[in-house]
């Protein structure tokens, strides 16, 4: 009788183990959405939407992949359920390995539309074309506008084409000034107020567009 009650706790602990690995397992799995499938440029899991005007631009993206090789990804959830956005972008971006694993070039516009937060992931290997000043740039001027009015299949469509403009080359970046030293005094006062100014602001202005 003793040795089966021992058999019985043994074998209720195990359930025990198991039943807590499962649920651990469950959390992490959760952790962040299964990409849609058939696998797609835009994942839209909030449904409210235009899917006719999505298409538009994930038309657009197939054929940047094409001509470029380059993976750009839009993700489109409620909210992040409490996680700061950047982290939570940079863990998708991540987690779904977006871009080439080698060349790492891969781009992901992430979108909360209830917490009205939005993040831009950029690649190492696109930095140089597309730098965090620039990616701040394309919110603050190509999609923040759209979305502040409602209009966000418009202003993902805005921030889309700056995105690949910038990656592809057809948006030049601004030449540095040469010359004088006094034409350099420009660039003095523009490191001076992105250090002082714009740094601190970067994450700010990506994260919401009230």
């Amino acid at each position: 009788m003793k040795s089966a009650l021992t058999i019985t706790e043994s074998v209720y602990k195990i359930i025990l183990i198991w039943g807590f690995m499962l649920i651990s397992w469950i959390g992490f799995a959760s952790e962040y959405p299964q990409p849609l499938q058939p696998p797609q440029c835009i994942n839209d899991y909030t449904n409210q939407l235009d899917k006719a005007k999505l298409a538009i631009t994930e038309n657009r993206l197939i054929a940047f992949y094409d001509s470029t090789g380059t993976e750009v990804a839009v993700v489109i959830e409620n909210s992040t359920q409490g996680r700061e956005i950047a982290e939570y972008a940079i863990g998708l971006f991540n987690e779904w390995g977006i871009g080439d694993k080698k060349r790492e070039d891969g781009v992901l516009l992430y979108i909360a539309l209830e917490d009205r937060k939005l993040f831009i992931v950029t690649g190492r290997g696109v930095e140089d074309k597309l730098p965090d000043i620039y990616a701040k740039r394309i919110v603050e001027e190509d999609i923040k506008p759209y979305f502040k009015e409602g209009n966000y299949e418009d202003g993902i469509q805005s921030g889309v084409a700056k995105i690949c403009g910038y990656v592809k080359g057809e948006i030049k970046r601004p030449q540095t000034p040469t010359g004088s030293p006094m034409s350099k005094i420009p660039i003095i006062i523009f490191i001076i107020l992105f250090f002082t100014l714009i740094l601190p602001s970067i994450y700010k202005n990506y994260r919401d567009w009230e």
